[in-house]
């Protein structure tokens, strides 16, 4: 990474890195100036003040568990001769593990803890930090946390960055982290959506809702309708719970538990039977999958409604696929999602509308009856794998 900072009048700060995580690259940009942060990560570019984007990682680590941001102790208020004299005040016995002085330069082997707990008034483990200084080069190198830093004089110009207008405000996406903090607390979501499905000319209305539990476990219960152009209604349910899948479809309730649907998987992709779906295929579809192209095509706008997202999902499905817009809102602690037009695979679904929040607990479902599944489709299974058939007329 690399890292510009100007404290001649003010603070100004510039920076640039890149984040990996397998074969997922993502370079990202930053800029502090005049109390503003902008922050850019391919072409996702938001900013905030330090207020704003302080107060919305403590919420975000507020829900995964973790401390609160720590406080800097009135640092940021403190003059620099308070600083140097809380320095002086220390025990350098314990701040100073090691000192080398020569010719080229001197170095120093710094307990950072003591420093910084010193300083922000909390305890803090950074461990130690290795500082070197090379008189030919008159930079300062430093090891912290495995990570090696150089610093020397810069020249750059930090400004204002020169697309600031396309940079979103943070209060957008602020705005909807009341429906997470719902569904965190909790412990369970609830969704309820419709789209309408246009598929080799015919046309059907879909409405899904369900819950799924996760205080004790996982649970799931979803209901899904779907309405035909003439007017006739199929409804289906599914529920997913102490590890066994139960399907309600035409008044007949199916079970299979996971582990009977996961024999279910290898013996389908064994049988050597041609489905996308199958677990070669979907290793096929991942393989090809281009997610920095996706990541790459993101955007994000302040729209007339709200957040939107804008993504090209020809970059995981191909030429195929469109140019998909989700609109974001927040009613209260739920969070709304909708896009007029979704195009997968010669499918397309439209006025799509998705409302997600904290869940309803109503995901009781008639069992009594339910019918071993596995038994009837490993059988069909077994009968494909043999593609030998007698017909009898």
């Amino acid at each position: 990474g690399e890292l510009s900072l100007d404290v001649r009048e003010g603070v100004k700060a510039w920076g640039k890195l890149t984040l990996s995580a397998g074969e997922v690259t993502v370079p990202a940009e930053f800029a502090y100036i005049n109390d503003t942060i902008y922050v850019k990560a391919y072409n996702i570019k938001l900013q905030s003040n330090v207020t704003e984007a302080k107060e919305l990682a403590e919420r975000i680590m507020n829900l995964v568990g973790e401390e609160s941001v720590p406080e800097l102790g009135g640092l940021e208020e403190k003059e620099l001769s308070e600083i140097l004299g809380e320095i002086l005040g220390l025990n350098f016995g314990e701040l100073v593990k090691g000192v080398s002085l020569t010719d080229g330069g001197f170095g120093a082997v710094i307990n950072a803890d003591e420093l910084l707990s010193a300083l922000v008034g909390e305890e803090l483990s950074l461990g130690e930090i290795t500082l070197e200084y090379e008189l030919s080069a008159n930079a300062f190198g430093a090891e912290v946390l495995g990570a090696e830093l150089a610093l020397s004089a810069g020249d750059k110009e930090i400004t204002v960055p020169a697309d600031a207008e396309e940079y979103v405000s943070l209060s957008l996406v602020t705005e909807l982290l009341p429906a997470a903090e719902s569904i965190v607390k909790s412990e369970s979501a609830g969704f309820a959506g419709e789209l309408t499905v246009l598929l080799g000319g015919s046309k059907l209305c879909l409405a899904v809702s369900g819950d799924v539990n996760f205080a004790d476990g996982l649970e799931a219960y979803i209901v899904l309708r779907i309405s035909a152009k003439d007017g006739s209604e199929t409804e289906g349910k599914l529920c997913y719970k102490q590890g066994e899948l139960y399907v309600q479809l035409f008044g007949v309730t199916a079970k299979v538990t996971e582990g009977e649907l996961k024999e279910l998987v290898t013996l389908f992709t064994e049988s050597g039977a041609e489905a996308d779906g199958s677990a070669e295929g979907m290793e096929e579809l991942l393989s090809e999958l281009d997610v920095n192209g996706l990541l790459e095509s993101l955007k994000i706008l302040d729209g007339e409604s709200g957040l939107e997202v804008l993504a090209d999902l020809s970059k995981v499905f191909g030429g195929d696929a469109n140019e998909i817009v989700l609109k974001l809102g927040a009613d209260g602690e739920k969070l709304q999602i909708a896009s007029d037009k979704l195009s997968v695979f010669g499918v397309t679904a439209e006025e799509i509308k998705l409302t997600v929040g904290a869940g309803t607990g109503e995901t009781e479902f008639p069992t009594d009856g339910a019918v071993d599944i596995y038994p009837h489709i490993a059988k069909i299974a077994e009968l494909i794998s043999g593609k030998e058939y007698a017909i009898e007329i």
